[in-house]
């Protein structure tokens, strides 16, 4: 359901099964709190910092985050679908079985991070500053960014085919890469992003919405 929180802190704070469809979040800091299969569709971040968050099973639909802060960050088994990245870091977190997926990353940070089996398949980069360890990433079909700020599936399809565009990445030399994926967008690729762009939503709903008594 839409609500708009601006101007709070939140510690220790567990958030599960929350939706927060067309949500507006302003200002806000959650320090040492727990997400748990959380939906976070068409929403709008500005101005809110993570600090020492478990992340499990969280899904992001054409969300937008601006000027927003990742530290010390457990980010696991999470989807982020056609989002939007800007001014934002991540710093001193892990990344495990994560996809990021036709997503736009402009003008920021991901440092001293530590991302084993994620996906930024069909991903858009603009000065984004890497220095981390990849380990087993999947980079297929990653361009510079995407012109606009929400993403449609036509602007990830018209991708297939097309050579990687690493020039949007500024690596730092301590960044590793290990055992990690660099190819062309596939037909394939493209079914994986659509299906999850169309689906997700309802089927978290079908999983957790409670449903009203007959």
């Amino acid at each position: 359901m839409p609500m708009t929180i601006n101007n709070v802190s939140f510690e220790n704070a567990k958030l599960s099964r929350v939706d927060f469809t067309i949500s507006n979040l302003n200002n806000v800091k959650f320090t040492n709190a727990n997400f748990h299969n959380n939906l976070f569709n068409r929403c709008k971040l500005n101005n809110v910092d993570f600090f020492g968050i478990e992340f499990y099973s969280q899904i992001f639909i054409n969300s937008k985050f601006d000027d927003c802060k990742f530290h010390n960050l457990n980010l696991y088994k999470s989807k982020f679908i056609c989002c939007h990245f800007k001014n934002v870091v991540f710093f001193n977190s892990e990344f495990l079985k994560t996809e990021f997926l036709g997503t736009n990353f402009i003008n920021s940070e991901l440092s001293q991070n530590k991302i084993n089996n994620v996906d930024y398949v069909g991903c858009g980069f603009s000065d984004l500053t890497f220095d981390n360890e990849f380990f087993q990433c999947n980079f297929s079909g990653v361009q510079l960014k995407y012109d606009s700020e929400y993403i449609q599936l036509e602007d990830i399809r018209m991708n297939i085919g097309k050579p990687e565009d690493k020039s949007g990445i500024l690596e730092l030399t301590s960044n590793l890469y290990l055992n990690c994926s660099w190819k062309n967008l596939t037909q394939e690729d493209y079914v994986h992003i659509q299906n999850l762009y169309s689906n997700s939503a309802n089927t978290w709903k079908e999983e957790y919405e409670i449903q009203p008594k007959k």
